[in-house]
Formats: structure tokens, sequence, C-alpha cells
């Protein structure tokens, strides 16, 4: 009897065991990417991010394609400041629009925890 009790007792250990591994497998595997997943805002601020950053492209083109004839003449012309003013108003719009779609894909935090010969817990936040 003492051995069908033993036996038994070992069982329901392993039963455990092996319950806890398929849940904190599945909260490792699924979990993240269930919390991977954009919301609307997220959405939104990369899409305004990328308008930004075109926007800025263009900008920056037409400065140059202004710059660079002004530039080569030799001549003091009136077309230098405005194109000027275009490629730093390009470069701030593809600063500003980098940083919207940075800031939509961060900031994150990630946690994971390790079980066998050594057990740890792992924390991670990024802006």
């Amino acid at each position: 009897m003492r051995q069908f009790t033993e036996d038994r007792r070992k069982l329901k250990e392993l039963n455990l065991m092996k319950a806890t591994t398929a849940v904190l497998l599945f909260v490792l595997f699924v979990a993240p990417q269930a919390m991977a997943q954009e919301t609307l805002q997220q959405t939104a601020l990369v899409k305004k991010g990328r308008v930004k950053m075109w926007t800025g492209i263009a900008l920056v083109g037409m400065g140059a394609f202004v710059l660079v004839p002004t530039a080569t003449s030799g001549e003091d012309s009136s077309w230098s400041a405005p194109g000027a003013a275009l490629v730093i108003t390009g470069g701030s719009l593809i600063w500003f629009g980098y940083r919207d779609q940075h800031k939509a894909l961060g900031p994150s935090t990630t946690f994971g925890v390790v079980v066998g010969k050594k057990t740890s817990f792992h924390l991670r936040h990024v802006w």
C-alpha cells in the first residue's frame, strides 16, 4: 500500500511539473505575440511619421534643386536663402517623422523567466 501511495504522489508531482511547464511555455511564446500587436494610435503615429518623412525628403530635394544652381553660378542670388530654408525645414521634418515612428514602436517593456539548471528573471525597458 505504501508503494502505491508513493507512486501516486510521484505521478501527481510529475503532472504538476508538466502543467507548470505548459503554462510557462504558453505565457512565454503566446503572450508576447498578443502584446506585440499595434494599437490604432500606434498605427496612426507610424503613418503620421511616414508622411512627415516623405514630405521632408521632398523639401530637401526641392531645396537642393534650388541651391545647386545658385551655388555654382558664382553670383549672389536671392534664391539661396529660400533654398537653405527648404533644406533645413525638410531635414527637421525627416527628424520629427523618425521620432514619431520611434515613439509609436517604443517604449516597450519585456520580461522573461528561465527555468532549468539555473532560474533567472529578465526585465527590459526600451524607450
